[in-house]
């Protein structure tokens, strides 16, 4: 569907494996195309050329190939559309890497393609008569970034900020919690009219958001993020013994009204918790996977 003039938003369904929530691919169209995320297997066959089609446009059109990151979800298509239109991938510098690597997703063994370009903060792609604008947004992945059309205040943030998180996720899932609260202030203090991540992030039922609903989705984002330190010393308190990062996870999200946790949700509880350790207010024993304690400094 068309959400801003020029501005095309196509959903893939993630069910079997993630059911009730999908992936997208975002088009913006100037006097060339950028085509932002590809999106899983058989994504540009199923979705992205029946509806370019659909618009009157042709993949020899595609300027550029852009990635918000280096997830499976998100670039699948990449080596299928660079071949029928020409047109470069470019990624962060610091997913790329991963790009180069071949991955198994959903079943099916996928080979990327290395990046053709580069990308780093403020870096311009031009579409002839508009731009995407690059916006490093660390966090989620150390090479996540946004990409801002500035004539319509727009910001593809792919999932560098995530409210509560996904259905599948039960938590906001990201590795690195000092990046990505700094990410979400420097998108609160930007002019950002119209959000597009690339799924639905509860509370909000959409993967596109316009106006108030944009600073609601920011400031949920980051009470959540700030407030995970203390709900994971919280459910040290309430277990009453040493525990990993999968059992503190199972607590919390068990809390937050799910039936238990996701690797995904796990995975950020453990990177709060090297953060809390660094910070001394946790200590981890030496087991595999580790267990926590608090310290008297994080009572």
């Amino acid at each position: 569907m068309e959400i801003l003039p020029g501005v095309h938003h196509l959903k893939q369904d993630l069910a079997p494996v993630y059911p009730g929530t999908w992936t997208t691919v975002n088009l913006v169209e100037g006097e060339r195309l950028a085509v932002v995320d590809t999106g899983m297997p058989d994504t540009v066959e199923t979705l992205i050329l029946p509806y370019l089609a659909r618009i009157g446009r042709s993949p020899r059109e595609i300027a550029v190939i852009a990635i918000t990151h280096a997830h499976g979800d998100h670039f699948c298509g990449n080596e299928e559309l660079k071949r029928l239109s020409g047109a470069p991938i470019a990624v962060h510098e610091l997913d790329a890497p991963r790009l180069a690597e071949s991955v198994h997703v959903f079943g099916r063994d996928i080979h990327p393609g290395p990046a053709d370009q580069l990308l780093r903060e403020g870096d311009v792609l031009d579409l002839g008569g508009r731009a995407l604008e690059v916006v490093h947004l660390p966090g989620h992945t150390p090479g996540s970034c946004g990409f801002y059309l500035r004539d319509s205040a727009a910001l593809f943030t792919g999932d560098a900020l995530q409210a509560l998180g996904a259905v599948s996720q039960h938590l906001a899932f990201y590795t690195d919690p000092d990046a990505y609260v700094a990410t979400l202030r420097k998108v609160l203090a930007m002019e950002v009219e119209h959000l597009v991540p690339s799924h639905a992030y509860l509370p909000f039922e959409e993967s596109y958001l316009h106006g108030p609903d944009v600073r609601r989705f920011l400031e949920v984002s980051l009470e959540i993020a700030l407030g995970l330190d203390d709900r994971i010393l919280g459910a040290l308190a309430d277990v009453g013994q040493p525990a990993t990062a999968e059992v503190l996870a199972d607590v919390i999200c068990r809390q937050l009204g799910w039936d238990g946790a996701t690797d995904m949700a796990e995975m950020t509880v453990s990177a709060h918790l090297g953060r809390l350790a660094a910070l001394g207010r946790v200590r981890a024993d030496e087991g595999d996977p580790p267990a926590y304690s608090p310290t008297r400094q994080g009572n």
